[in-house]
């Protein structure tokens, strides 16, 4: 992954492409299986009933749903309109009210003050613009609000899986997007706008019944993946699929034909100074 600052001119061009990455395949079925973290994250926070929330990069919605089901008043935002319908699909089924509009983590659509929680899981963490998402976040975060986001870490799986799924096809050129799991980038992003800054480790598990059904889900629905296969001839992709099922196999603890594979991530947890 990249860490230089990307030039001005070119942060229209990688969020377009950012656009049709996650427009391809269906991110919902590898995002659910990530409910358990935006639930831990509604837990860290601490939401209170009634209060106003914004989920930013809200792709299907779990964080706008875990919000939900707590009865606050929420909002979510996402510039892929196909993951958003699903999210309102799913808010629907529970019968539960969440305002779903398209909106850029760079340019939020709201006011300043106007949210009492300001959240994001596995979202922020990949805008072109990292300082300017900030920026955001504070704005649209009332005084004494809170701000809390889920991140992946530079340790682990989902870096060396991101690492490999680059070398095949050429991803958008973002700043590091693990710069959100470091105690320096984000008291540099949001300096003295906060205080309170708390970085908690966890870890979740996606479980499978094996490697093999791993690569098939993720092959067909996660972007990126399925981006970077497509783009290749047929030797490279048999590659592609034995370097992804090495590095799956070196971390799935399951010790058995079965996958139980362990990813690093972060909360961040930050009350608006």
């Amino acid at each position: 992954m990249l860490t230089q600052e990307i030039p001005a001119s070119g942060y229209d061009k990688i969020k377009e492409a950012q656009k049709r990455v996650w427009n391809c395949g269906n991110y919902s079925r590898t995002g659910s299986k990530q409910i358990i973290v935006a639930e831990q994250l509604c837990e860290s926070v601490d939401l209170h009933g009634g209060r106003e929330v914004l989920d930013v990069a809200t792709g299907p919605g779990n964080t706008a749903l875990a919000a939900a089901r707590r009865d606050c008043v929420v909002t979510a935002i996402d510039t892929v309109h196909s993951l958003m319908d699903i999210g309102r699909e799913r808010a629907e089924a529970e019968g539960l009210e969440i305002d779903f509009h398209e909106g850029d983590a760079e340019h939020i659509p709201y006011p300043d003050e106007h949210f009492d929680y300001v959240l994001s899981s596995f979202g922020v963490q990949f805008t072109a613009n990292q300082k300017k998402a900030a920026r955001e976040l504070i704005r649209v975060c009332r005084h004494g609000g809170k701000i809390g986001l889920v991140n992946w870490t530079a340790t682990g799986f989902m870096e060396e899986f991101n690492e490999i799924l680059n070398t095949y096809a050429h991803l958008p050129a973002v700043a590091s997007p693990y710069l959100w799991g470091e105690k320096g980038s984000l008291t540099d992003f949001f300096g003295d706008a906060v205080t309170k800054l708390k970085i908690i480790p966890r870890t979740f598990v996606y479980r499978f019944k094996s490697v093999e059904s791993w690569q098939e889900c993720f092959r067909n629905t996660y972007g990126p993946y399925l981006l970077a296969f497509e783009s290749q001839h047929h030797d490279k992709r048999e590659q592609l699929t034995r370097d992804l099922l090495n590095i799956v196999q070196l971390y799935n603890r399951s010790g058995d034909e079965t996958l139980i594979l362990p990813l690093d991530y972060v909360e961040v947890v930050a009350v608006r100074s």
